[in-house]
Protein backbone atom coordinates (compact mmCIF):
# COMPACT_ATOMS: atom_id res chain seq x y z
CA UNK A 1 0.00 0.00 0.00
CA UNK A 2 2.92 2.34 0.64
CA UNK A 3 4.21 1.91 -2.92
CA UNK A 4 0.74 2.54 -4.32
CA UNK A 5 0.42 5.64 -2.14
CA UNK A 6 3.77 6.98 -3.35
CA UNK A 7 2.94 6.31 -6.99
CA UNK A 8 -0.39 8.08 -6.58
CA UNK A 9 1.41 10.99 -4.95
CA UNK A 10 4.10 11.32 -7.57
CA UNK A 11 2.17 10.83 -10.83
CA UNK A 12 -0.34 13.39 -12.00
CA UNK A 13 -3.73 12.08 -13.03
CA UNK A 14 -7.44 12.20 -12.46
CA UNK A 15 -9.17 10.39 -9.64
CA UNK A 16 -10.45 7.43 -11.65
CA UNK A 17 -7.21 6.80 -13.54
CA UNK A 18 -5.16 6.92 -10.35
CA UNK A 19 -7.56 4.53 -8.61
CA UNK A 20 -7.59 2.19 -11.60
CA UNK A 21 -3.81 2.06 -11.83
CA UNK A 22 -3.50 1.35 -8.10
CA UNK A 23 -6.28 -1.23 -8.28
CA UNK A 24 -4.73 -3.09 -11.20
CA UNK A 25 -1.20 -2.98 -9.81
CA UNK A 26 -2.11 -4.07 -6.30
CA UNK A 27 -4.80 -6.51 -7.41
CA UNK A 28 -2.52 -8.32 -9.82
CA UNK A 29 0.21 -8.47 -7.22
CA UNK A 30 -2.09 -9.95 -4.54
CA UNK A 31 -3.71 -12.30 -7.04
CA UNK A 32 -0.43 -13.66 -8.32
CA UNK A 33 1.14 -13.95 -4.88
CA UNK A 34 -1.86 -15.75 -3.37
CA UNK A 35 -1.90 -18.15 -6.32
CA UNK A 36 1.86 -18.73 -5.86
CA UNK A 37 1.46 -19.47 -2.14
CA UNK A 38 -1.45 -21.79 -2.88
CA UNK A 39 0.62 -23.64 -5.46
CA UNK A 40 3.69 -23.92 -3.20
CA UNK A 41 1.78 -25.31 -0.22
CA UNK A 42 -0.35 -27.73 -2.28
CA UNK A 43 -3.52 -25.91 -1.13
CA UNK A 44 -3.31 -27.05 2.48
CA UNK A 45 -4.31 -23.76 4.07
CA UNK A 46 -6.65 -22.55 1.34
CA UNK A 47 -8.74 -25.72 1.52
CA UNK A 48 -9.22 -25.17 5.25
CA UNK A 49 -10.05 -21.49 4.82
CA UNK A 50 -12.52 -22.12 2.00
CA UNK A 51 -14.69 -24.07 4.47
CA UNK A 52 -15.34 -20.82 6.35
CA UNK A 53 -16.85 -19.12 3.30
CA UNK A 54 -20.05 -19.93 1.43
CA UNK A 55 -18.24 -20.97 -1.77
CA UNK A 56 -16.70 -24.34 -2.49
CA UNK A 57 -13.77 -23.64 -4.81
CA UNK A 58 -10.41 -22.31 -3.68
CA UNK A 59 -10.16 -20.28 -6.89
CA UNK A 60 -12.84 -17.95 -5.51
CA UNK A 61 -10.68 -17.41 -2.44
CA UNK A 62 -7.72 -16.41 -4.61
CA UNK A 63 -9.87 -14.03 -6.66
CA UNK A 64 -11.35 -12.55 -3.47
CA UNK A 65 -7.90 -11.86 -2.05
CA UNK A 66 -6.89 -10.18 -5.32
CA UNK A 67 -10.04 -8.04 -5.23
CA UNK A 68 -9.47 -6.96 -1.63
CA UNK A 69 -5.80 -6.20 -2.32
CA UNK A 70 -6.77 -4.23 -5.42
CA UNK A 71 -9.32 -2.15 -3.55
CA UNK A 72 -6.85 -1.36 -0.78
CA UNK A 73 -4.16 -0.39 -3.30
CA UNK A 74 -6.58 1.71 -5.32
CA UNK A 75 -7.69 3.62 -2.25
CA UNK A 76 -4.07 4.12 -1.21
CA UNK A 77 -3.24 5.52 -4.65
CA UNK A 78 -6.18 7.90 -4.61
CA UNK A 79 -5.23 9.01 -1.10
CA UNK A 80 -1.71 9.79 -2.32
CA UNK A 81 -3.13 11.73 -5.25
CA UNK A 82 -5.44 13.69 -2.96
CA UNK A 83 -2.52 14.57 -0.71
CA UNK A 84 -0.59 15.78 -3.76
CA UNK A 85 -3.50 17.99 -4.80
CA UNK A 86 -3.34 19.76 -1.44
CA UNK A 87 0.13 21.04 -2.24
CA UNK A 88 -0.46 21.89 -5.91
CA UNK A 89 -1.51 25.46 -6.54
CA UNK A 90 -4.56 25.67 -8.80
CA UNK A 91 -4.33 27.90 -11.83
CA UNK A 92 -6.75 30.75 -11.84
CA UNK A 93 -9.06 30.83 -14.81
CA UNK A 94 -8.48 33.62 -17.19
CA UNK A 95 -11.17 35.64 -18.84
CA UNK A 96 -10.51 34.00 -22.21
CA UNK A 97 -10.42 30.33 -21.23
Amino acid sequence: MIISFLVGFSIYGGGFTVFLSGFLGGGLLWLSYSWYLDYQTQSILSEKIVNLFPFDDKLYLIILSGLIGGLASGFAAITGNSLRLIFVKKKSKSFYS
